[in-house]
């Protein structure tokens, strides 16, 4: 009987422990991501420079740590710039303050057909969407997660 009540106890202490891990697991995957801010370093016909700045919240109990991103950024459905990092180590704290990290935005108007990214946002005002999109690679524990989704969409008028 006694060996009995061990394997259910143990088996529901199992069924618990994985029922949480999943759940903490879904939370992970719906982490959040904004735009904190955006300067401009560097801004002329033939280059234009800006530092993003995302925020990250991550509302699971379990902290994560993000090791790697890559994603394209895109104005109306253009691609403008890819944003790749393999080296980072930026830990994402569980149900706090959002972490942040920045990232240098290059590009050519010219070679894109923009000419002036600024006249271009101007003359579309708050129609203009841009959209991030691409993966992240995290670890959490002894598990690092490859290829997590990111999707941030944006209208103009978000910023204003």
């Amino acid at each position: 009987m006694k060996k009995w009540l061990f394997l259910i106890g143990l088996g529901g202490l199992g069924l618990g422990s994985f029922l949480y891990y999943r759940r903490q697991l879904a939370l992970l995957y719906n982490f959040k991501w904004n735009v904190e801010d955006v300067k401009v370093k560097k801004l002329s016909l033939s280059d234009t420079q800006l530092i993003v700045t995302m925020g990250i919240v991550n509302d699971a109990d379990i902290s994560f740590t993000l090791t790697g991103y890559n994603f394209d950024i895109s104005i109306d459905g253009k691609t403008i710039a890819n944003i790749s990092n393999k080296d980072i180590n930026v830990i994402i704290p569980r149900n706090s303050k959002p972490a942040s990290i920045n990232f240098l935005v290059s590009m050519n108007p010219k070679e894109m057909g923009l000419k002036n990214i600024v006249s271009q946002l101007l003359r579309t005002s708050t129609r203009t969407d841009i959209k991030i999109k691409g993966t992240t690679s995290v670890k959490m524990g002894l598990f690092t997660f490859r290829k997590f989704p990111i999707e941030v969409d944006y209208m103009i008028e978000d910023f204003t």
